[in-house]
């Protein structure tokens, strides 16, 4: 297994789509609020339907996963798609397109976990299957946790939250 590249390429992998939705979960409450002048109920409903977008997707592209197979230019689709529309979020003028190009963010993102797993059935033999999935999500979820504060630098560092979230933006082209 540790000399398995494509485990460390999902584990890689791994780590951008989870480093993804922490920076996202994280920052897109204030980012709505302070960057784009969002009320509170604006705040909440398009927050609201991130998830629910994520959530939805999940679903959807796990069945169709099932039925075509191509898993990995379906996780392919769902970082680039996720990075291009936070990168677009990011850049728009207008704050209720950013918003909606942060919940179309949300729901490409939302491709990738259900099928990240099929494929890491695939990858990690069944006797140490258990092994593979704790090194790699400790691992994924080791580095996914200092997103926020990279993000949090970053904001800081430039008082805007563009360069935080051309941060995820890379990430999800990695």
């Amino acid at each position: 297994l540790m000399h398995n590249y494509r485990f460390w390429l999902m584990v890689t992998y791994h780590f951008a789509v989870l480093a993804t939705f922490a920076g996202l979960t994280t920052w897109l409450p204030k980012y709505l609020r302070d960057a784009r002048g969002f009320d509170m109920g604006q705040m909440v409903l398009f927050t609201t339907l991130s998830y629910l977008g994520s959530f939805l997707s999940s679903l959807v592209f796990g069945f169709l996963s099932d039925r075509i197979g191509n898993r990995a230019a379906l996780c392919t689709l769902s970082m680039a798609g996720a990075a291009v529309s936070i990168g677009l979020a990011a850049l728009a003028p207008d704050p209720v397109l950013s918003a909606l190009l942060m919940l179309l963010g949300m729901m490409m993102w939302g491709i990738s976990p259900p099928i990240f797993y099929a494929i890491m059935q695939r990858i990690v033999p069944a006797p140490i299957m258990a092994t593979g999935i704790g090194i790699d999500n400790g691992l994924a979820n080791l580095g996914a946790a200092m997103a926020p504060a990279v993000i949090g630098f970053l904001i800081a560092a430039t008082g805007s939250y563009l360069a935080g979230l051309l941060f995820l933006t890379v990430l999800g082209l990695i």
